[in-house]
């Protein structure tokens, strides 16, 4: 993930300013942001979890 993080997709959500990202892993969604030289996960969810809904509730807290 570190050599390229900009490739993975976009969520459509951003968190402090930075557009979250997200990577698929065997079952689950590895969700990140990049600030400038590095990469900071900011959740592991299993992919069949509405992801959209953690996302938003999390950006509003």
């Amino acid at each position: 993930m570190n050599i390229f993080p900009l490739a993975y997709p976009k969520t459509g959500f951003v968190l402090e300013g930075y557009e979250i990202r997200f990577r698929p892993w065997k079952s689950y969604l590895i969700f990140f942001i990049v600030r400038e030289d590095e990469v900071q996960i900011i959740r592991v969810l299993k992919d069949r979890m509405y992801w959209q809904a953690v996302l938003k509730r999390m950006i509003r807290e």
